[in-house]
């Protein structure tokens, strides 16, 4: 399959596994109305899987301090445990700063 220059992809969109790519011109095209939407639409999305992601967090912070308070202070995979749990709140607390977005993309009349 030889490339393709530039300009010469006429297909308005085209599927590429869960990923839609459009072209730039596409997207342009559209109102500002429509892209609002559009944004909004991923933007909830994102917030929708920043619940979700928040909700493993809280697994996964459980499980280190069942894990914890299995092993003891002094216990040689200690450290990989607190490695385990500071990762988690790390993204625990970037699943929030996302939720907390929401008010400011919240469509208002």
């Amino acid at each position: 399959m030889g490339a393709l220059k530039k300009n010469s992809f006429n297909w308005k969109s085209f599927s590429k596994g869960d990923v839609k790519v459009v072209p730039k011109q596409a997207l342009l095209d559209v109102s500002c109305e429509k892209r609002c939407e559009k944004l909004e639409a991923a933007f909830r999305m994102v917030w929708l899987y920043s619940h979700e992601i928040s909700d493993h967090i809280t697994v996964i912070m459980g499980n280190t301090d069942l894990i914890h308070d299995f092993l003891g202070m002094h216990s040689p995979v200690k450290k990989h445990v607190d490695e385990i749990a500071r990762c988690a709140r790390r993204i625990g607390n970037a699943a929030s700063k996302v939720s907390s977005l929401k008010e400011h993309f919240t469509h208002r009349e």
